[in-house]
């Protein structure tokens, strides 16, 4: 996906006529922080979105701010350095009341040039996509009722192991057209059928149709194969509806240059734009000991604002909200064992509008919503006032995984493309997709131009389920790679037959060591096994010096409600 840059000249000149109206001022930004994002735990994009007048992005690498800005997909920009899907960014700016989507992305322009001193231009390429075609125009598809409500509902049926749960998507009163863009942006499974690529409605269908749409989700270890319906058996046997790989003439955007540090944030900016005073506290939370007679746990962040838990002990949420596993918490008295029931609601100033949508990748119109690291923020504020918790992080000798060297069989990578991971496989091609032959081996990604250092760093984001601090990379290899590697979510191993969403990986904890779960005769491969046996490498827990979570100080009871 890279291309030849242009030289930097040209590259503005193409960018001031690309963008820019002549003597029309540009939109700015009144005031903007924007700084390397400090590395976390769970450093996932999020954003963008307004808080009041505050206009947000975390964890957005500079790709991230580029499809914004130009209101392009990620896959759509092309060529610029090799760190622009690593290097990760926060940015808090305040705009005008009333500002609109439209005008944060011509802000956010501005200020990419400005700051990081991007220069772009815009082309148009023939790009790979699909198209859901009719070949029988007279299809399987009932014209709605008169007066029918439009739109459609979700649902995942239970069903009991070992068959595979399925997506079941009925329809009172549905175009093709919005189908069509359903099944790009909110079809669960559907990258593992368009690949992010465009979807074109070349049905020729016209009219509003009532339908119900039933496929399988993810495969697991020990599930019933017979049982499995994929989304391009279900189109085109349920509905006569089927999807073909074309080409279509598609805007792009060229990246010619761009700065990985970004120019000084002007001084004082912290108290400008409000973030002196940390995060907001719940506007009212009860918190009372669980029914003896629940089981389990329940962790409901809500986007009304409300937060509802459970059933969970004092160390669980600990554990959860910080990505710890039990002996990465020290020093926990017994006390923090007891289950505790939660029920706080978020007041209007903690409340967020995601500019696209109605949260990530959301669609409709934009409503007030609560972000997820605002509720873990406020969480973590609610446990430390109510139980007087206190703690700090040290490091201690621990088990903790270790990439080496055994037979490396990997592919050197060109040293300019883009370093990146992405999910699925390296070309849009079903025949590529190893899912398709290994659908136990869910989890599929792709990774270019990474050194062992960048790899073992970023494993903790391609497999969260499994890592849970930092990957030490003792493979002495140096250069960067291209390779694919498939696996199954660690959560499959500890609910056989069931369902899962992309990855599947974040609720359960990681083997204690790479043999901890044998060969599954079933076919799947654990992330140590699956490491072993496709890059020739090893990933192996040993005792070394890890980050963990001491306990200092914390009540048995909270205080009164």
């Amino acid at each position: 996906m890279n291309r030849a840059f242009t030289s930097f000249c040209c590259a503005a000149l193409l960018a001031v006529t690309a963008f820019a109206q002549e003597g029309e001022p540009a939109a700015k930004f009144l005031a903007a922080d924007v700084h390397p994002s400090i590395k976390t735990r769970n450093s996932f994009l999020n954003g963008p979105f307004l808080r009041g007048t505050r206009y947000e992005m975390h964890f957005a690498t500079l790709l991230d701010m580029i499809a914004e800005a130009y209101h392009m997909d990620n896959n759509d920009v092309f060529g610029g350095p090799s760190w622009l899907e690593m290097n990760q960014y926060d940015l808090i700016a305040l705009v005008p009341e009333h500002t609109k989507h439209e005008e944060t992305r011509a802000m956010l322009r501005q200020l990419l040039a400005e700051r990081f001193h991007l220069a772009v231009h815009k082309d148009t390429k023939p790009m790979p996509a699909y198209a859901i075609t009719a070949p029988n125009k007279a299809s399987k598809l009932k014209e709605a009722s008169e007066g029918a409500e439009h739109g459609c509902k979700g649902d995942v049926p239970r069903v009991e192991p070992p068959a595979i749960p399925q997506f079941v998507y009925t329809c009172t009163s549905k175009s093709m057209a919005d189908l069509v863009a359903d099944l790009r942006n909110n079809m669960p499974m559907s990258d593992r059928v368009f690949y992010n690529k465009p979807v074109l409605d070349q049905t020729g269908l016209k009219g509003e149709y009532e339908f119900t749409l039933r496929y399988s989700l993810n495969v697991r270890p020990g599930a019933d194969l017979s049982t499995k319906v994929t989304m391009e058996e279900a189109l085109e046997k349920q509905l006569g509806l089927k999807i073909e790989p074309t080409k279509a003439p598609l805007p792009v955007l060229n990246v010619d240059s761009a700065n990985a540090q970004p120019t000084p944030n002007a001084p004082g900016i912290a108290k400008t734009l409000g973030l002196e005073e940390g995060p907001p506290e719940f506007e009212v939370a009860s918190i009372k000991p669980t029914d003896p007679t629940f089981q389990g746990v329940r962790f409901n962040v809500l986007p009304s604002g409300q937060v509802n838990i459970q059933g969970a002990s004092l160390n669980f949420m600990v554990q959860q909200l910080h990505n710890y596993t039990p002996d990465m918490v020290l020093d926990a008295p017994k006390s923090m064992d007891e289950r505790w029931d939660i029920i706080a609601k978020a007041p209007p100033s903690a409340m967020v509008v995601f500019t696209n949508g109605n949260g990530p990748g959301g669609n409709g119109p934009p409503r007030p919503t609560l972000d997820f690291q605002t509720a873990i923020a406020m969480l973590d504020k609610l446990l430390a006032e109510r139980f007087h918790l206190k703690t700090h992080v040290e490091e201690r000798m621990l088990n903790a995984y270790t990439l080496s060297a055994g037979k490396p069989h990997m592919k050197q990578a060109d040293p300019t493309a883009r370093t990146r991971f992405h999910e699925g496989p390296a070309t849009p091609d079903p025949k590529a997709d190893t899912r398709n032959k290994a659908p136990v081996l869910s989890r599929l990604v792709t990774v270019e131009n990474m050194t062992m250092v960048q790899f073992a760093e970023q494993l903790q984001n391609i497999a969260p389920g499994y890592i849970h601090s930092p990957v030490l990379d003792a493979t002495g290899l140096t250069g960067s790679y291209d390779f694919v590697l498939s696996f199954t979510p660690i959560g499959a191993f500890q609910n056989p037959g069931g369902g899962g969403g992309r990855g599947g990986d974040g609720a359960a904890a990681p083997p204690k060591a790479s043999n901890d779960v044998p060969n599954d005769p079933t076919g799947a491969l654990t992330l140590p096994e699956a490491i072993d046996k496709q890059l020739g490498l090893k990933l192996e827990q040993k005792k070394r010096m890890v980050q963990v979570l001491v306990i200092d100080k914390v009540d048995a009871k909270p205080t009164d409600n």
